[in-house]
């Protein structure tokens, strides 16, 4: 690769001493060293900070950036403020990635004039993470998506693509061209942010490339921010953050990409709710709420049946779906 652009790599930290080391490490030793390494200290408690500093003495990539305790936005912000370079990735402090995934993503970016270049993750056990060899090049396939195709990915929960939704969904396993960020911001005091920013970010594209191999290293710990937050919280702002694409797609006028955001939207109203202890008479009228608000926002009338069968009969819809899920083999909710 002639040309050898500056690669940011923005880490937010909060108490994460115990997979930090790893993280780092997996980053420090990327093939491609153009890298400016911004580490944002989010008020952590713990020794994370010793072990951004040992690093740091060892690397004059990195830098370290302290704040009060914000959230993950804030310091994500926090290190956009603070970025030069002209390429752009997340990591987050609890995860690792592909030594090589850097420079195989930046090549594929610059071979196919792709703003973006996103790989595969794989979730993994504590007691399994460990860094392995890099991926070689060879090994590597993909291709060019319009964002016609990844919006059919990303706003269309019943897709059959082979491809794994959720990789496209989040900040992470992602290269970005940094100017996409120049006004874009993540809402602070959220969780599930990463939906509400990634529709805003490929409407600026008109195409990605996307890498079909494993490259990011997703850790399942107890720092998570599903376990930190509780599944409660993000469901709440899962909503929050689906109501805002929904009212972000009204302009990009393709009905099946609202209709099935206000699909998902119930889906997780209706968890939400049941998930708190309410009966289904109860959540049978919140739903009946999320859905005129659906009405208000896009002035249309969807048909959901499986929603709209849970609203008309909910115990026996409760009582179907257990039913089914023992059939299935599948534990209930």
């Amino acid at each position: 690769m002639e040309h050898q652009p500056l690669v940011s790599i923005i880490v937010p930290v909060y108490n994460t001493e115990k997979y930090l080391s790893l993280c780092l490490t997996s980053i420090v030793n990327q093939t491609y060293r153009n890298l400016e390494i911004l580490l944002i200290n989010d008020g952590s408690t713990d020794s994370s900070e010793a072990v951004c500093r040992q690093f740091m003495a060892q690397d004059p990539r990195i830098q370290l950036f302290s704040q009060e305790n914000q959230g993950q936005s804030a310091a994500r912000n926090l290190g956009l403020d603070h970025m030069t370079g002209e390429y752009l990735m997340f990591v987050d402090s609890d995860d690792y990635i592909d030594p090589a995934m850097v420079e195989l993503l930046l090549d594929r970016m610059l071979a196919h004039e792709a703003p973006i270049a996103v790989c595969d993750y794989v979730k993994i056990a504590e007691a399994e993470a460990k860094l392995g060899p890099a991926t070689p090049s060879e090994a590597v396939s993909g291709q060019t998506m319009s964002r016609e195709q990844v919006y059919n990915v990303v706003c269309r929960t019943a897709s059959r693509s082979r491809l794994n939704r959720v990789r496209f969904l989040i900040l992470p396993c992602k290269l970005y061209r940094a100017e996409l960020f120049q006004d874009l911001r993540l809402p602070v005091g959220r969780v599930c942010e990463d939906e509400y920013m990634v529709h805003q970010i490929y409407d600026r594209v008109a195409r990605i490339y996307s890498v079909d191999q494993t490259l990011y290293y997703y850790v399942q710990t107890q720092t998570s921010t599903m376990r930190h937050n509780g599944v409660r919280q993000v469901r709440k702002d899962a909503i929050w953050a689906l109501t805002e694409r929904l009212k972000y797609l009204q302009g990009y006028g393709n009905p099946s990409y609202i209709r099935d955001t206000a699909l998902e939207i119930l889906a997780h109203t209706k968890a939400f709710y049941e998930q708190s202890g309410a009966s289904p008479q109860e959540v049978k009228r919140h739903m009946s709420e999320e859905v005129a608000e659906i009405r208000q926002i896009t002035g249309r009338t969807f048909f959901f049946p499986k929603c709209f069968l849970y609203m008309l009969f909910p115990s026996l819809y409760c009582r179907l779906r257990s039913c089914y899920r023992k059939l299935r083999g599948r534990e209930p909710n």
